[in-house]
């Protein structure tokens, strides 16, 4: 004799439908942390590739002009009389950069060179 399964429609018992009512809110709970993942991980990504995307903007920027930035520590050199700030290169000695003094930064004239030193919190005369 033969035998075989066959699916049949049965009717849930009040246990069934509690269990499965049980197993619907969990799921639906699942669901919620896996999309939370899902959008955690798209975030990581997409910074990931925003990252990517800039650094490929500024190298091809720099390989169409064949310079880059690079920083550099530089001597720092107060030119008092032409009122600048000059930044030197350490390896070649250049200026490389060059800016107007801030008013903070200006010497006061002194009395050796015939001015006459301002008192504290006046300016000097020039």
């Amino acid at each position: 004799m033969n035998t075989t399964s066959v699916t049949l429609s049965v009717d849930l018992t009040t246990e069934d439908k509690i269990a499965m009512g049980e197993e619907l809110v969990r799921l639906d709970g699942e669901n919620i942390e896996l999309r939370a993942k899902k959008k955690s991980a798209m975030d990581h990504y997409q910074s990931l590739i925003d990252y990517n995307e800039e650094l490929q903007k500024l190298r091809a920027a720099e390989w169409r002009s064949g310079k880059k930035d690079v920083r550099v520590e530089c001597t720092i050199e107060m030119d008092y009389p032409a009122g600048v700030v000059n930044y030197r290169h350490p390896e070649n000695g250049e200026i490389v950069k060059s800016r107007p003094m801030e008013e903070h930064e200006r010497q006061d004239a002194l009395p050796i060179d015939g001015g006459t030193p301002a008192a504290p919190g006046v300016e000097a005369s020039a």
